[in-house]
C-alpha cells in the first residue's frame, strides 16, 4: 500500500514538473540528497516539495526565476556556496 501511495505521488511529482518549473528544480535538489534516485528520501521530499507546493502560490516572476535556475543547478553544483546561489538555495553575500 506504502508503495503504490508513493509511486503515485512520485507520477503526480513527475507529471507536474513537465509544466511548472519550480518544482521541476524542487524535485532535483530533492534527488541530490539521496543516496538513489529512488531513495526513501528523495520520494520523502518530492512528497513535502509537492504538499508546500499546493499550498503556496508562486508569481510569474517566481515561476520565470526557477526556470532560470534550472539549468545552473546540479548535484555537484550544491556542493559550493556558488552552487548554492546557482540553485537558489543561498543569497549572494
Amino acid at each position: 500500500m506504502l508503495r503504490t501511495l508513493l509511486a503515485s505521488a512520485s507520477l503526480v511529482a513527475l507529471l507536474s514538473a513537465c509544466t511548472d518549473p519550480c518544482i521541476e528544480l524542487g524535485e532535483k535538489i530533492c534527488e541530490c540528497g539521496s543516496v538513489s534516485p529512488t531513495s526513501y528520501d528523495a520520494d520523502q521530499c518530492k512528497l513535502r516539495l509537492n504538499k508546500e507546493a499546493s499550498i503556496i502560490e508562486l508569481s510569474d516572476d517566481d515561476q520565470a526565476t526557477c526556470e532560470r535556475l534550472l539549468d545552473g543547478c546540479s548535484c555537484e553544483a550544491l556542493e559550493t556556496a556558488q552552487g548554492k546561489q546557482a540553485c537558489g538555495l543561498a543569497v549572494e553575500p
